[in-house]
């Protein structure tokens, strides 16, 4: 699910459970243990230790629809990868 700078979307953890936030830019390059992430979405949801692999999810009409995994912090956002690079490099589906 591609979602729109500024729209609301969900991140559910084990260390914060779930928190929401707007996403704040949806091209984020970075780098991980000296390997380059590109393509990459942050947003203003609270995130802390232990959270990582949790489901970022937005809504449309009231379903909740995958938008990612949370990876971890950037700057002062949290940073997940979006579903559709999960699914065109595993070759799988969230639903």
């Amino acid at each position: 699910m591609g979602k729109a700078e500024n729209s609301t979307v969900y991140k559910v953890g084990r260390t914060t459970y779930r928190t929401s936030g707007k996403i704040t830019s949806n091209n984020v390059s970075t780098m991980y243990n000296g390997y380059p992430i590109s393509n990459m979405t942050t947003a203003t949801y609270s995130s802390s230790g232990g959270d990582s692999g949790g489901i970022v999810y937005g809504k449309n009409n009231s379903k909740n629809i995958p938008a990612g995994i949370h990876h971890g912090r950037y700057n002062s956002d949290g940073i997940y990868t979006k579903a559709i690079n999960v699914v065109n490099t595993l070759n799988v589906y969230p639903y």
